[in-house]
């Protein structure tokens, strides 16, 4: 057997393999893919069956009906990163006690697919996470609520979606109760450099990295740190993320950067919409939401009400993204970059690439306390009830 050099990290032939000869570990780049044990492998084949990598896009498929959306609820929407798509899905799902599997933060700020039965807990899968994420046993745990008679909802990137629904037909699993959802990607950085990126900060502040977020659509669209109520932000892994330079193979391969969607919904952020309906700024908030399945547009029935609506015409080329269109080409200045990473470290490839450095660091003042928040809450409500 000879294993694919483009792995995107799904995992679906180490769930797959019948003799145990595959383990997911991180490569010297710091992505996770597969290692082989020869003298277990029997050369079944399986493994390249259900490897997302393989697809060939339907491009004839017709087009999904889309939508933008903005969620009514401005104080939940908040906690969202865009409009609030997945998270209405989410809790639509959580209470029909169904299982929601998403990518969130370990204890440790370790980027990973988290597995959640109640609303108090998906905040750990809301914003996005701008990095390649541990897919661990996931596979493995979907299967096992299926056949527990138990409904599931999974989001996470296209190729994940894709490998799980492969792995899952592979091994003759019920999906009638899985519902998919599939996020517009612009490609997983390396891991490698995320874990480096908040040493480096840390060790610039002298305090640990208690939380982080990606991408703060209210600080100027960058990453936000915090040393417990002291929050800082900076424009390092947002321009790295840019060059294009720290992205997984893969994604410079990607098979999913088209309308042809693996996921029953796939959701993202409604860049464009300004471009045909000039009073929507994506800046404050809004997604882009394709309906792919006619369970996926069940689900949407059951949704709709809470958010305010756009119809969106892909047939005229509406908020379609580059990457709904082609993946991003490899940059040239990629194996210098990866040369300079390797012989330098981190922060020398980010001075040199970027521009920036760890310590350009930007304080932000604290963050308003929950009970103030809740309390400008109530107070609106009051004022919208009485007219005011």
């Amino acid at each position: 057997m000879k294993l694919t050099s483009i792995c995107c990290g799904c995992s679906a032939c180490v769930s797959v393999c019948p003799r145990s000869a595959l383990t997911m570990e991180q490569n010297r780049q710091g992505f996770y893919v597969p290692r082989l044990d020869a003298s277990l492998c029997i050369d079944c084949g399986l493994c390249q069956k259900v490897c997302p990598t393989t697809r060939t896009p339907d491009i004839a498929r017709n087009l999904p009906i889309a939508f933008a959306l903005r969620r009514k609820d401005s104080y939940a929407r908040k906690k969202s990163q865009s409009g609030g798509a997945f998270a209405l899905l989410a809790e639509q799902a959580l209470r029909q006690k169904s299982i929601v599997y998403g990518v969130g933060f370990d204890g440790n700020l370790n980027v990973k697919y988290l597995r959640i039965e109640r609303k108090s807990e998906l905040y750990r899968l809301q914003r996005s996470k701008y990095v390649q994420a541990d897919i661990g046993n996931t596979y493995l745990q979907v299967r096992a609520d299926l056949s527990n008679g138990r409904s599931v909802l999974f989001s996470g990137t296209p190729c994940h979606v894709d490998g799980l629904l492969r792995y899952l037909k592979q091994a003759g699993a019920n999906t009638e109760n899985l519902m998919t959802v599939d996020l517009i990607c612009h490609g997983t950085p390396s891991p490698r450099h995320y874990r480096e990126y908040l040493h480096a900060v840390s060790a610039q502040v002298g305090q640990p990295v208690t939380r982080f977020i990606f991408r703060d659509r209210t600080v100027r669209d960058t990453e936000i740190f915090y040393f417990g109520k002291k929050r800082k932000t900076s424009r390092c892994w947002t321009d790295l993320f840019y060059t294009h330079n720290s992205l997984a193979a893969s994604c410079y391969d990607c098979r999913f950067t088209n309308l042809d969607r693996p996921g029953d919904l796939t959701v993202g952020d409604a860049w464009g919409i300004e471009k045909t309906n000039p009073s929507l700024n994506p800046g404050e908030g809004i997604s882009l939401v394709l309906l792919n399945t006619e369970k996926g547009r069940a689900a949407f029935q059951q949704i709709f009400q809470k958010a305010i609506l756009y119809p969106i015409s892909l047939e005229n080329g509406e908020c379609i993204q580059p990457t709904m269109q082609h993946p991003y080409s490899k940059p040239e200045t990629y194996d210098d970059f990866w040369a300079d990473y390797f012989a330098e470290g981190f922060e020398y490839t980010l001075k040199k690439y970027t521009g920036h450095s760890c310590d350009e660091l930007i304080d932000l003042p604290p963050e308003p306390s929950l009970a103030r928040a809740l309390a400008r809450r109530v107070k609106g409500k009051i004022k919208h009830i009485l007219g005011k």
